[in-house]
């Protein structure tokens, strides 16, 4: 019996590209890296302020940014996403502002408000 959904190789484990895929793009795969650049270095930054007791209490979330990124690309823009403890990497790649991500971590009801324009996150608090 084939499973429902069968692995799918893209590239081999010394990074080599196995067949060609035309949705992945040289565009794609740079807005992917940014993606992945961006919350790494946010993680990294949120580390440190909760070490220096800027912020309170803190997940972080380094070797999960390309499922985090994976899948905030994968929704669409009306799409809800429903993040749990450590995927604010995923809710600021789908749209979170980083102000709001700091003011959740800070304790802050503000930081559990969607960005403008953002309102398919939960929780939700307006």
């Amino acid at each position: 019996m084939e499973p429902s959904f069968p692995v799918q190789r893209i590239v081999d484990e010394q990074g080599n590209l196995l067949s060609e895929q035309d949705w992945i793009t040289k565009e794609f795969s740079k807005k992917l890296y940014r993606h992945m650049l961006r919350i790494r270095l946010f993680d990294k930054k949120a580390v440190s302020l909760q070490r220096q007791g800027r912020i309170g209490t803190y997940a972080p979330f380094e070797g999960q940014e390309a499922s985090q990124v994976g899948s905030a690309l994968a929704l669409d823009c009306d799409d809800w996403l429903f993040p749990t403890y450590r995927d604010h990497g995923a809710t600021m790649t789908f749209g979170q502002s980083l102000l709001h991500i700091l003011l959740f971590w800070k304790g802050r009801n503000e930081g559990n408000v969607p960005t403008e324009g953002k309102k398919s996150f939960l929780p939700v608090y307006q």
